[in-house]
């Protein structure tokens, strides 16, 4: 059995600011009791810089929001600063 995937446009909303990025996603077997879901996110625009969502100080977490509408909360667990890359492992039910 193969685990979902998603590949495609998604968009990181965090502090009411929306950025378009491409994300490439995955769940992944469970480990303990619920299954995890993660992933990498790149920046549409080569000029966008995605290092304010992964040290951003505000309560709650960022979340990515699908094509179809669903979104999931996640951290970033790995970037580099000017990159426009992010990677990221999700919090609660994977969106796809």
């Amino acid at each position: 059995m193969t685990s979902p995937t998603y590949q495609g446009p998604a968009t990181i909303v965090v502090d009411e600011v929306e950025i378009p990025v491409s994300a490439d996603l995955r769940v992944e077997a469970p480990s303990q009791a619920l299954p995890g879901w993660r992933g990498s996110l790149q920046a549409d625009s080569p000029n966008e810089d995605l290092w304010p969502v992964a040290v951003r100080n505000a309560p709650g977490n960022p979340s990515l929001r699908l094509p179809d509408g669903s979104t999931g909360e996640f951290v970033a667990t790995n970037m580099s600063m000017g990159s426009g890359s992010l990677r990221i492992v999700g919090s609660g039910p994977a969106p796809f």
